[in-house]
């Protein structure tokens, strides 16, 4: 029984962090488009905050047209494809598991 419900919990915090990851990677695309030396700090405290997850879309799928670098969004889409492939088979399995 606790076992269930603790399966569910860390799916539940797991789908959390990653709508927040995924939200943090496409914010931080569109404030890199933006122009105006203003966004400047902006800019700079998102792009240290998804670095880990930009250096992981750069050395895996490095993918840009031009001067548009689509890594982030890649990244954000992978990211996106496990909430929405995985995380609701893991709940499932903590539901199942309470029988």
């Amino acid at each position: 029984m606790i076992l269930g419900a603790l399966i569910r919990s860390v799916a539940y915090a797991l789908e959390l962090g990653l709508y927040g990851l995924i939200v943090l990677l496409v914010l931080e695309w569109l404030v890199h488009h933006l122009p105006g030396p203003g966004l400047n700090p902006v800019r700079r405290a998102l792009f240290k905050a998804s670095y880990p997850l930009l250096w992981l879309g750069d050395h895996y799928v490095p993918l840009s047209l031009g001067t548009l670098d689509l890594r982030g969004l890649l990244v954000a889409l992978g990211l996106w494809a496990v909430a929405k492939g995985f995380l609701p088979w893991l709940i499932w399995a903590g539901f199942v598991w309470n029988g």
